[in-house]
């Protein structure tokens, strides 16, 4: 088994470039701009740079600058994260507070929204973070925790999928510390949030979690449990919090499982045909999901 909850790389790499290409830049324009003062036909040299300039904003906002095809001797493709997903969310007493189902697309690039407008004949397409779950639910409620762009879409049909089970086995308290162990029996991808309401410090883990703000001032913990094979064995783990005062509700802890072996897996005829909407360019990568929300006191 598998625990990996760190995933800032890549964005630590984008970053690095970024800073790197503006320091090559500004210096090259310092190298470069004095010598346009020596340059006698000044109007064929700014007429250049202008045209540069225009075709660097065709290629950067259209899609000129990679025209998508889906042809098998010359493919070039846009590719596509889409998890069908159903969520629910409980209560103190385990009474659902509130549920829906949807499909959860990530934004891979910046012609993703573009693509989908052409087919969705008018179905709403929701900003992930536009959502009211956002201020209440870790990594707003979405089966993601890598904080990447996306869009949320409701749907009819449920996923095709088995949660992962997740039971609190013992609670203590003393004073100000409460300390909580679960079990869970999970499938082969099964990725765990906390959420500590405010007021409330995970201080202690016997597995290792990663941190991570979703909104300002409200941080989440999470980690991504990966098995090489199904598994009915339970993998137990105790939570210990720091309250600062009295709450009802202590920490939310989300369990997402994710069955990504689409090819094996059943599912709904209205999540086939979404997928089978996408254009011939695109290469859509499926999941279903099963998002459940616990509140622990």
């Amino acid at each position: 088994m598998l625990l990996d909850g760190n995933h800032d790389f890549e964005l630590l790499c984008k970053f690095f470039f970024l800073i790197s290409f503006r320091v090559l830049f500004l210096n090259y324009l310092s190298l470069k701009i004095p010598l346009t003062s020596i340059v006698k036909s000044r109007a064929i040299l700014y007429t250049s740079l202008f045209a540069i300039f225009i075709i660097s904003l065709m290629i950067a906002f259209t899609s000129a600058g990679f025209p998508y095809s889906g042809s098998i001797a010359e493919p070039r493709v846009q590719r596509h994260y889409v998890t069908h997903t159903r969520r629910t969310f409980y209560d103190l007493d385990g009474d659902v507070r509130f549920s829906d189902k949807g499909f959860f697309i990530k934004e891979n690039e910046r012609n993703t929204k573009r693509t989908l407008e052409t087919f969705l004949d008018g179905r709403k397409l929701l900003p992930k973070d536009d959502q009211v779950l956002c201020a209440l639910e870790a990594f707003c409620g979405v089966p993601s925790y890598n904080m990447s762009n996306g869009f949320w879409m409701y749907s009819e049909s449920r996923p095709v999928v088995q949660p992962t089970r997740l039971t609190m086995t013992s609670r203590s308290e003393d004073e100000d510390l409460v300390e909580i162990s679960f079990e869970i029996v999970g499938e082969l991808l099964t990725l765990i949030f906390i959420a500590p309401e405010p007021g409330v410090v995970l201080t202690e883990s016997s597995i290792g979690f990663s941190s991570r703000e979703w909104i300002e001032g409200r941080i989440a913990h999470f980690l991504k449990i990966t098995y090489g094979k199904p598994s009915s064995d339970p993998m137990k783990f105790t939570l210990k919090f720091e309250k600062s005062r009295d709450l009802n509700d202590l920490v939310k802890i989300t369990v997402v499982t994710i069955d990504s072996h689409f090819d094996k897996s059943p599912m709904s005829s209205e999540f086939k045909d979404f997928v089978d909407s996408f254009p011939d360019y695109t290469f859509v990568q499926v999941h279903q999901a099963d998002l459940s929300s616990f509140t622990f006191q």
